[in-house]
């Protein structure tokens, strides 16, 4: 997989470990989440093309 440009990432920046690691402690603590998906991946799937 050919990472994306940053220019080209909503976000303007790329996702970095701490970016999952933010997602994963705020997984473990809202334990009334169920049934989600996330995408990490600075608004990407977001852009056409």
């Amino acid at each position: 997989m050919i990472c994306p440009s940053v220019r080209d990432v909503p976000i303007r920046r790329v996702v970095e470990p701490a970016d999952v690691a933010a997602l994963a402690v705020h997984l473990i603590i809202n334990t009334a989440l169920t049934g989600a998906t996330y995408n990490v991946d600075g608004g990407q799937q977001l852009v056409s093309g």
